[in-house]
């Protein structure tokens, strides 16, 4: 179990970061106001590269606590993903969220909801375990295989095919007038 549970701090961890960069990306493009989530609330969309910046800190703030306190970082992180799931609720079922970056996630709200439904149970799980005294395993080959392996398998489809696309060749095109 210990190994499971430093997997799955190491799993959130990466998901948050992956949030946190598409964050920084949508503040450097000027776009943050287009977000769904942000979008979906007035004063939200008015300010919103200052709630932007404040959701990347607290994913920040998780992300560094999974890796160096994971007990903190299993509740931080429940309470950051019940949050979320509760914005989730503003959304159309149909409609894209734009959450945790979409590189590990799926691109419409419902989806979203599953997915933090499951990563709920993931630190809920984790928070219990540390909680009770139980001890991550330490980080190691192990431990970081184990995360890749479920990275990947965490990935959604689109961004999976776009991460493995070969360059496409340009083809020669007989003239026939020739």
């Amino acid at each position: 179990m210990s190994v499971a549970v430093r997997v799955a701090a190491l799993c959130l961890a990466v998901i948050f970061a992956t949030a946190i960069s598409h964050k920084a990306s949508v503040a450097r493009r000027g776009s943050a106001g287009e977000e769904p989530l942000l979008a979906a609330v007035a004063w939200r969309r008015r300010h919103a590269v200052p709630v932007l910046t404040a959701a990347a800190a607290l994913e920040a703030i998780a992300l560094i606590a999974l890796l160096t306190v994971p007990a903190a970082g299993f509740l931080g992180t429940l309470a950051i993903l019940v949050a979320y799931t509760v914005e989730l609720r503003r959304l159309p079922e149909d409609s894209p969220c734009g959450c945790l970056g979409e590189g590990i996630a799926p691109g419409t709200a419902r989806h979203a909801m599953s997915r933090n439904v499951v990563l709920l149970a993931i630190s809920a799980i984790g928070a219990a375990w540390t909680l009770g005294g139980g001890d991550p395993a330490p980080y190691g080959q192990l431990t970081i295989g184990l995360t890749l392996i479920a990275l990947a398998a965490l990935m959604s489809p689109t961004q999976f095919q776009r991460a493995h696309r070969r360059p496409r060749r340009p083809v020669p095109m007989l003239d026939s007038r020739r």
